[in-house]
């Protein structure tokens, strides 16, 4: 089993905190975002000790794993001031290999590798735009507008052709075909639309509306909601916003 299946990303407010690995966990590293320090804590998931720390740029929000793991790419949101950074990280040097400059592309906040493992999909909420960067040069290579405003988190579809794009402010997603650069459609979804996941093997598309307490299920084939699910959620629940789905796409959290 390649490196690929061995590391996972997690963000927490806290400079300081516990992580535990469930037993027959698959996941050897675990890196924990500290938005307010500004570093990425590298995990070993089996001892639960903190193996390396690695400065970040400011608010680290968001962050992903490359497909071969090798390589976690975060997101910089920035504080009072607009964050305008990527952080890339060497998970096996266990430290910080590249700062990547986005210029006008502020607030980054979601991000996806794509299969190619040297290009991630960035959203940058202010300028409405999801970002196609080149992680080993550093280049915007794309700035795709996603018609929506506060474009907040990004799901792919299964084959990575396809972006979706979860904005809050205006309760939708923005379908983006990867290949021709193009935005698709915004399809409405519910009052801040924010968690955002793709379901193994249909590709369906849920998406957690959190000021409407509700998950939406978008078809992928005809791009329009097919089903909208009510949740109760206490207010822990939804300051968390999260949309994350089990490995075989049976439960969403």
């Amino acid at each position: 089993m390649g490196l690929a299946s061995h590391v996972l990303a997690l963000t927490v407010w806290a400079s300081l905190f516990a992580a535990v690995a469930p037993r027959g966990a698959r996941a050897d590293v675990l890196v924990a975002l500290n938005k307010a320090e500004g570093t990425a804590s590298l995990i070993d998931v089996e001892t639960g000790a903190v193996a390396a720390t690695v400065p970040t740029g400011q608010g680290p929000h968001e962050a992903a794993a490359s497909p071969d793991g090798r390589t976690v790419v975060v997101c910089n949101y920035g504080g009072r001031e607009p964050g305008r950074t990527l952080t890339v990280i060497d998970v096996l040097g266990k430290r910080a290999t590249r700062t990547i400059e986005l210029g006008d592309y502020t607030r980054p906040h979601g991000v996806a590798f794509l299969p190619d493992g040297q290009r991630v999909v960035v959203t940058s909420e202010t300028s409405r735009k999801l970002l196609v960067v080149n992680v080993e040069t550093g280049e915007v290579e794309r700035a795709i507008d996603t018609g929506a405003p506060l474009s907040h988190m990004v799901a792919l579809s299964p084959d990575a052709s396809t972006a979706y794009v979860a904005s809050i402010r205006s309760g939708s997603v923005s379908v983006i075909d990867l290949r021709s650069g193009e935005l698709v459609k915004v399809v409405p979804t519910g009052a801040g639309a924010e968690g955002i996941a793709v379901r193994p093997g249909s590709g369906d598309i849920w998406v957690t509306n959190r000021q409407a307490d509700t998950v939406s299920v978008l078809d992928p084939e005809s791009r329009t909601v097919v089903a909208t699910i009510d949740v109760a959620l206490t207010q822990e629940e939804k300051d968390k916003g999260l949309g994350l789905q089990t490995p075989d796409g049976q439960r969403l959290a």
